[in-house]
């Protein structure tokens, strides 16, 4: 691979915008980095780790080779609105195109997905006459959902997944009256493949049967059938199987897996078992974190104002830890919630705005606590939690309490300065 390439497929793959995908260049990327980004922050454990990154310094990010090399045209708009990626791009190196003026060809593609329900193949670098930018395929999955989010139409909001053994781009999207739908795309062509898409809404929950932590009687939910935003970007499964979609903001939140082969609705787990004041969603942009052996899955829960209610299996404010087998679906088998969580839940400082990193695993011959995950949310703190055992019950929060000395993660012996003892990380 010459040094050029590896410099455009660096700076692609780490393209942010707006309402269209600019390249940055950047130095030179190590010719031992895979290039392929599939899944937000580049693995399914939320690292956005990369062995082979050089580190960033003054002298080569101030030099000329950091600048735009390429954007693409504008994304489409809809009803006067312009398009908005809240969704990350996503990078494939090699993609063969399948349809369209630019069949049978393989390029370097960026994959996007806009707020206006609109998901893209951009080529990434020259190939022959075709410009870098150019857009190789384009997708319309539906009228976007408006009012929406942020006040721009709510289509796409969380960042898709690539599975490239099968070769396709998983997206959710809202339509029309507030439908949330997931999608699988051939990435070759970006056509939805057949039996999708998969429907996401309270009334496909009650008739599958596979809501967990759920009180039947209180029908939850019934009434708010979009679920209020899907925010979390989506994550896969390791053999693929269960494409895991989570929803949130404001209202009781859900994880939803979906099965990819028989696309349906699989499984699902509610953050709070009897809803009130529509607390407790699973918003953060990273979504699910999976831990790279034993497949748990793992997601952090928000709050609202007013969020606060002690009850047993009310997880607002907490991280929760699950397994998900056939015949099972989801259940909970550890948790974690700070110990002031009672402060945080009333005045809308949500834990899962920040997301949960699974840290890789240390070498046990140095550490009784090798496995390891991150989380830290709209407080500033972060929160060292051992995956192995979380320290909460499965049938409700802890006591609520100000003394920062008693969290049960794992805390530096020396008092930190935001709470003059010991307590977890503030970081600003």
């Amino acid at each position: 691979m010459d040094s050029s390439r590896r410099q455009e497929l660096r700076s692609v793959s780490r393209c942010l915008s707006a309402s269209m995908i600019v390249a940055v260049l950047g130095g030179p990327m190590p010719a031992s980095a895979s290039p392929d980004v599939t899944t937000f922050h580049r693995n399914p454990q939320r690292t956005g780790w990369d062995d082979a990154e050089p580190s960033l310094t003054r002298k080569n990010v101030s030099s000329e080779a950091f600048r735009a090399i390429w954007e693409s045209p504008a994304f489409d708009s809809v009803g006067g609105k312009p398009a908005r990626l809240y969704a990350s791009p996503l990078y494939v190196d090699r993609m063969r195109v399948t349809a369209g003026e630019f069949a049978r060809r393989t390029f370097s593609v960026v994959l996007a997905a806009s707020s206006n329900g609109f998901v893209y193949a951009v080529n990434a670098r020259k190939a022959g006459s075709v410009v870098p930018g150019a857009i190789l395929w384009r997708t319309k999955l539906g009228k976007p959902c408006y009012p929406g989010f942020d006040g721009v139409n709510t289509g796409v909001l969380s960042t898709p997944v690539v599975d490239m053994h099968r070769r396709v781009l998983y997206v959710t999207t809202c339509e029309d009256q507030y439908a949330w739908k997931a999608y699988a795309l051939d990435i070759g062509n970006g056509r939805p493949l057949p039996n999708w898409p998969v429907h996401i809404n309270a009334d496909v929950l009650s008739r599958a049967g596979v809501a967990q932590n759920v009180d039947q009687a209180a029908s939850p939910q019934s009434d708010r059938p979009s679920f209020g935003s899907q925010r979390g970007a989506l994550n896969l499964s390791p053999d693929g199987r269960h494409l895991y979609v989570t929803f949130g903001e404001s209202v009781t939140g859900w994880i939803v897996a979906v099965d990819t082969v028989k696309p349906a609705v699989a499984a699902a787990f509610a953050s709070v078992a009897s809803p009130h004041n529509y607390a407790g969603g699973i918003w953060g942009a990273g979504g699910p974190a999976i831990s790279q052996g034993g497949g748990r899955v793992f997601v952090a829960t928000g709050t609202s104002f007013g969020g606060l209610k002690i009850q047993p299996h009310d997880w607002v404010q907490s991280v929760l830890e699950l397994s998900d087998s056939k015949g099972n679906g989801f259940v909970l088998r550890g948790t974690y919630t700070p110990f002031n969580y009672c402060a945080t839940a009333a005045v809308d400082i949500d834990l899962g705005s920040g997301g949960i990193s699974i840290i890789p695993d240390l070498d046990p011959a140095v550490t009784t606590t090798p496995h390891l995950l991150a989380v830290g949310g709209k407080q500033g703190n972060v929160y060292l939690v051992n995956r192995a055992h979380l320290p909460g019950r499965l049938d409700q929060r802890p006591a609520c309490s100000t003394d920062s000395s008693r969290d049960a993660s794992l805390l530096s012996p020396k008092a930190q300065p935001q709470f003059s003892s010991p307590g977890p990380l503030n970081v600003f």
